[in-house]
């Protein structure tokens, strides 16, 4: 399976899901399961086995409350044998979808879990600073000692304790 026909697969997601107008929907089911598959290491490598049952990766599917037309979706990806490019398949879906949409992503780095309250205040300022729709994906990263760091394309807000010391020895070194 090369990206070429990984790309087909994802037009042929889109185009079911534009169709039968449940984008949102699938984008929804998207999410969740590149939520769970981060959550569940072995995942992807039990959905892409060749050796495990259709029926029974469906009834997983089922169980995980997904739409229909989605999980036929996800049956096609698998019997192409393309279900290890699943990442790279709803990543794709996703940008279309917020082309579509008019979104901007970003990432909001921290050392723990932002409230999803919280994400969406910062998603609702950060439309209004930069006039346009933006949804923000809260990553967790290690490397930070406190504070957050957001990214939207270009544009970058650090206030991360590293950048705030550095700044203060740069304004320190001025003064």
């Amino acid at each position: 399976m090369d990206y070429l026909e990984a790309i087909n697969l994802t037009d042929a997601g889109y185009e079911a899901a534009q169709e039968a107008k449940l984008l949102d929907t699938f984008m929804k089911d998207s999410e969740e399961l590149l939520m769970l598959a981060s959550e569940y290491e072995g995942l992807i490598n039990y959905l892409s086995d060749p050796w495990i049952d259709t029926k029974e990766k469906e009834g997983l599917f089922i169980q995980m409350k997904f739409d229909r037309l989605f999980i036929n979706w996800m049956l096609v990806i698998i019997d192409n044998k393309a279900f290890n490019k699943i990442e790279y398949i709803l990543t794709k879906f996703r940008k279309k979808y917020n082309v579509l949409n008019g979104l901007t992503e970003g990432i909001i780095f921290s050392t723990q879990k932002i409230q999803k309250e919280k994400i969406e205040e910062f998603e609702e300022k950060l439309s209004i600073k930069l006039k346009k729709k933006i949804k923000l994906k809260n990553v967790m990263d290690k490397t930070l000692i406190a504070g957050a760091k957001i990214t939207i394309d270009d544009y970058v807000i650090d206030n991360s304790v590293e950048q705030r010391t550095i700044d203060l020895v740069k304004a320190m070194r001025n003064k």
